[in-house]
């Protein structure tokens, strides 16, 4: 979606991916964060696409 500059689409794929990393029980080196939405969302900011986000898994 960020390659295609499908903004609504990334917007629905990230929400998907953010909810997943809320939904596990278990992290890498147990840190509950969502790493992969993380580097995401700086790709996308690079393309003025980045989604506003909210969860305690997120800086």
């Amino acid at each position: 979606m960020i390659a295609a500059q499908d903004v609504l689409g990334y917007i629905e794929a990230i929400e998907a991916v953010l909810e997943s990393f809320e939904a596990r029980d278990e992290y890498l080196e147990d840190l509950p964060a969502a790493d992969t939405v993380m580097v995401l969302q700086q790709l996308a900011a690079r393309r003025d696409m980045k989604a506003e986000l909210s969860s305690p898994l997120l800086p």
